[in-house]
C-alpha cells in the first residue's frame, strides 16, 4: 500500500509497473506521466470530461460492473487508440504554447521537443476475435430482432467512411438470440427486452450495422480498435452514453398502442416520437427517468414536453413540474429540455411581453440552468423564450417542436412544395383529391364562436373531395357523428406515429387545426397549412416556419379549396432552411451532454440544399 509525496517519485515508480486499473484521474495521469499502460473507469462525469478530452484509456461504468472473468478480459473492454491520444497530446501541448506566447512566456523546451519530434503512430492490436469471417448486419435500433427487442443499441460504434473488407450480411439471427438469451418469454406481439446490447456496430453515413463474428454472434465491445483497424485509419470508435428521458416513445406493439390509445390527445405521442428519434439510438441507450439514482448509470437527462407552463394558471400543471423538477434532482446528470411552451391565448399576446414564470416553474428552470453549459432549454418558440428571460432564465432557445425532425427527406420543402403545386394543378382542372381535415381545439365559447365558420365548411369539403377526417381527442368524434353524410369509415384515429405518417404520403392536401396534426402531415412530406386557433399554435408556427393559414383568413367566407389554398402563408426555402438550423441546435445540444444526433439527420444536415421555386401565378 503506497503513498506519494511528489510527482517526480509517483511517475518513477510507474516507469517499471506492468499496468495500472485506475478509479481516480489523477493517480491514472501519474502512470501515463510514467509511460505505463494504464485505463480509469470514470466514476463520474467530471472524470469522463477529462477522459473525453484527453483521449485517455477508460473502461466504462457500464463494463466495469460486469461480473469478472480475467484482467485480459478486462483490458479487452478498455476503450483506447493511441494514435488518436498521440495527435490530441500534441495538440493540447502546442495550445499550452500559445496562450503562454500570449502572456510573453514560453513553453518547456522539452515540450518544445515533443512538438518538434516526427509523430509516430502506434499500429493497432492485432485482431482477437475478428477472423476472415466477421460481417455487419444493417438494423433498426427501434424495434429491433423482429420487434422483440423495443430499443437495441451498442456498447461500442466504430464511425466510418466505408466498411473496408468487411461485408454487409443479412442474417443476425444469431445475434438476436445471444441478446435475448435469459430474457423470458412474453407476451405474443410484445417485445421481450426494452434494451437490448450488442458489441460492435458500423456506422457508414446513416446506415448502421451490427458487427457478427464467423460464428454468427456479435462481436465483442472490446473488439471494436481491430473492427476500425480492418476498414480504415479514419475510423472513430464512438462509447455509448446512458440517457434518461421524462417520456421514451416505444416502438409499435398492442400493448403501447393500447397505452397511447387512451391518451385524450393523441397529438402527444407526436411530439414524443420527435423528441426520442432526434437521439442517436445505436450510440445511446435511452431509459426511463425513473431510472436515475443513487449509484444509476445514467449521463445525460433530456426532458421532453408540450405546454406545460401555465402563467396564468400554474396549478393546473403543478404535478407535472413537480415530476420535473424530481427527475432533474434524482438524475444529477447534464441535462436539456425539447419542446416545453407555454400555454397562451391570442388575448394574452400584450400581457406575455412582461409575464414571468410562477414560483414552481422558474425553481425548475434554475435546476435545468445549474445542469448546462450552454443554450439547452429548447422551447417552443419566442414568447416562452421571452416569458424566460423575463424571470432571469437566459438558457433557452426556440426550437418550436420536437416533431420537426421526424421526417428524414434531406429535402424536405422540395418535396412539400411538389406535392402542393399537384394539388392545385388538380383542383385547377376540376378533380376531386385526397383531403385530410383535423378538427380544432376549442376552450373557450369565444373561440368555438369564432372559428363556427372554419367548422360550417368542413362538411362541404367532405362532400366535394374523397376526405378523411384525422381524430386527437373524443370530442371529434362526437362532432363527426353530428353529421349524417359523414361515413365513420372515413373517421380515422392512430395510435403510432409510423403508421400516421406512413398515412400522410399517399395525400394530396392536409387542412389541419391542431399542431401536431400538421407536424405529422409534415413527417410524411404531405402539403399541409395549418390555423392557428390559439397563440401556443401561432408561437410553433412562427418558430417551425411552418405553413399557415392564418385565423382573419381561415373565417372568411369559403369559396373554394383552391382559393383558400392561394391565402395560405408559407414560404418552403425558409422552411427548409429554418429547419437545417433547427436540427443543428439539437446536435450541438446533444453533443454538450456526450450524445449524437441520429445519423439520418445528421445526412439531411450534410445534404446539398434545394430551394423550391416559388409558385407560378394561378
Amino acid at each position: 500500500v503506497l503513498t506519494f509525496n511528489d510527482t517526480d517519485s509517483w511517475t518513477k515508480y510507474m516507469e517499471g509497473v506492468d499496468l495500472v486499473f485506475s478509479t481516480r484521474i489523477h493517480g491514472t495521469m501519474a502512470a501515463i506521466g510514467g509511460g505505463a499502460p494504464a485505463f480509469v473507469v470514470p466514476t463520474d462525469f467530471r472524470i469522463q470530461e477529462l477522459v473525453d478530452a484527453m483521449r485517455i484509456p477508460y473502461l466504462p461504468m457500464e463494463e466495469a460492473v460486469k461480473p469478472f472473468s480475467s484482467l485480459q478480459e478486462t483490458m479487452s473492454r478498455v476503450v483506447r487508440d493511441y494514435g488518436v491520444f498521440e495527435k490530441n497530446r500534441r495538440s493540447k501541448i502546442a495550445e499550452y504554447k500559445s496562450i503562454l506566447a500570449g502572456m510573453g512566456a514560453r513553453l518547456h523546451p522539452q515540450l518544445e521537443t515533443v512538438l518538434q519530434a516526427p509523430l509516430e503512430i502506434p499500429p493497432p492490436d492485432a485482431p482477437s476475435s475478428i477472423s476472415s469471417g466477421t460481417f455487419y448486419v444493417p438494423f433498426d435500433a427501434w424495434g429491433a430482432c423482429d420487434g422483440r427487442v423495443e430499443q437495441l443499441s451498442c456498447e461500442r460504434t466504430v464511425v466510418a467512411k466505408s466498411a473496408g473488407a468487411l461485408q454487409q450480411g443479412d442474417d443476425m439471427s444469431g445475434v438476436c438470440a445471444a441478446v435475448l438469451a435469459g430474457a423470458g418469454a412474453a407476451d405474443e406481439g410484445e417485445a421481450q427486452l426494452v434494451n437490448g446490447d450488442v458489441g460492435v456496430c458500423l456506422q457508414i453515413g446513416d446506415v448502421v450495422g451490427v458487427v457478427v463474428g464467423a460464428d454468427g454472434v456479435g462481436v465483442a465491445a472490446g473488439d471494436a480498435q481491430s473492427v476500425a483497424a480492418q476498414v480504415g485509419t479514419d475510423a472513430e470508435v464512438v462509447p455509448r452514453i446512458v440517457m434518461a428521458m421524462n417520456v421514451v416513445y416505444r416502438p409499435p406493439s398492442p400493448k403501447h398502442d393500447l397505452k397511447r390509445s387512451k391518451d385524450p390527445n393523441l397529438g402527444n405521442f407526436v411530439w414524443e416520437y420527435g423528441a426520442a428519434r432526434v437521439i442517436d439510438p445505436y450510440t445511446t441507450k435511452i431509459v426511463q427517468a425513473s431510472a436515475c439514482g443513487k449509484g444509476s448509470e445514467v449521463q445525460a437527462l433530456v426532458i421532453a414536453s408540450a405546454n406545460a407552463l401555465y402563467l396564468r394558471k400554474p396549478e393546473l400543471v403543478v404535478g407535472h413540474i413537480q415530476g420535473y423538477i424530481s427527475h432533474v434532482r434524482n438524475c444529477a446528470a447534464p441535462s436539456a429540455v425539447f419542446g416545453i411552451g407555454i400555454q397562451a391565448e391570442f388575448k394574452d399576446e400584450e400581457w406575455l411581453k412582461t409575464a414571468g414564470l410562477p414560483d414552481k416553474q422558474h425553481k425548475l428552470m434554475e435546476l435545468l440552468e445549474s445542469r448546462m453549459e450552454g443554450k439547452a432549454i429548447g422551447v417552443r418558440g419566442q414568447v416562452t423564450e421571452q416569458a424566460l428571460l423575463n424571470s432571469g432564465i437566459t438558457k433557452s432557445s426556440p426550437l418550436g417542436c420536437p416533431s420537426l425532425t421526424i421526417a428524414r427527406d434531406p429535402n424536405l420543402a422540395a418535396t412539400m412544395a411538389r406535392r402542393w403545386r399537384a394539388t392545385r394543378e388538380k383542383l385547377e382542372a376540376g378533380k376531386r383529391i385526397r383531403l385530410v381535415l383535423t378538427l380544432p381545439a376549442l376552450h373557450t365559447p369565444e373561440m368555438k364562436e369564432r372559428f363556427a365558420p372554419v367548422l360550417k365548411v368542413f362538411p362541404t369539403l367532405y362532400e366535394q373531395h374523397d376526405t378523411r377526417f384525422v381524430l386527437q381527442t373524443p370530442q371529434d368524434r362526437a362532432w363527426t357523428k353530428k353529421y349524417t353524410q359523414i361515413d365513420q369509415n372515413h373517421v380515422l384515429t392512430f395510435n403510432d406515429t409510423d403508421s400516421w405518417t406512413k398515412y400522410m404520403e399517399g395525400v394530396d392536401l392536409v387542412f389541419s387545426t391542431r399542431i401536431h396534426g400538421t407536424m405529422a402531415a409534415i413527417g410524411g412530406g404531405a402539403p399541409a397549412f395549418v390555423v392557428p386557433t390559439d397563440f401556443r399554435i401561432q408561437e410553433l408556427v412562427d418558430a417551425m416556419r411552418i405553413p399557415y393559414l392564418p385565423m382573419e383568413e381561415a373565417v372568411k367566407p369559403f369559396s373554394s379549396l383552391q382559393e383558400t389554398m392561394s391565402r395560405v402563408v408559407r414560404d418552403y426555402g425558409v422552411f427548409e432552411k429554418n429547419r437545417r438550423s433547427k436540427i443543428a441546435e439539437y446536435k450541438s445540444i446533444l453533443a454538450g451532454m456526450g450524445a449524437r444526433l441520429h445519423p439520418q439527420l445528421e445526412t439531411v444536415l450534410q445534404a446539398p440544399l434545394e430551394i423550391p421555386p416559388p409558385d407560378l401565378p394561378s
